[in-house]
């Protein structure tokens, strides 16, 4: 089934690779990225780092990331006990990604 999510997340043209991994940095499925290591390494600091400002901010775990830099743009979330990180293209509208990402979560989970 992670295979069916990471395919159909992709359907979407503003995004441009899809990783889940497991909290523990098992690669579960992926989706054109061109290094799906780099990515797991790169999700779980980030990852790391949400809990840290989620923990100062006193809300707890953060749904979601986004960063956002002058040629790249990553959405990062937590779904259950697997992290899902997406490639976004630089113009990407986030909202509608996360959108898109809830209805897939929510289709398989259903089937």
């Amino acid at each position: 089934m992670p295979e069916r999510i990471v395919k159909s997340i992709l359907t979407n043209q503003e995004v441009t690779s899809a990783v889940m991994c497991s909290k523990t940095g098992t690669l579960i499925a992926q989706g054109k990225s061109p290094d799906p290591e780099s990515e797991i390494t790169f999700g779980a600091a980030l990852m790391g780092k949400a809990e840290s400002i989620g923990d100062f901010l006193d809300s707890g775990n953060l749904e979601r990331i986004v960063i956002t830099g002058p040629e790249n743009r990553y959405y990062l979330q937590q779904q259950e006990d697997d992290l899902l990180l997406l490639s976004l293209t630089k113009r990407s509208s986030v909202e509608t990604v996360h959108e898109l990402v809830q209805t897939i979560y929510k289709r398989y989970q259903s089937a």
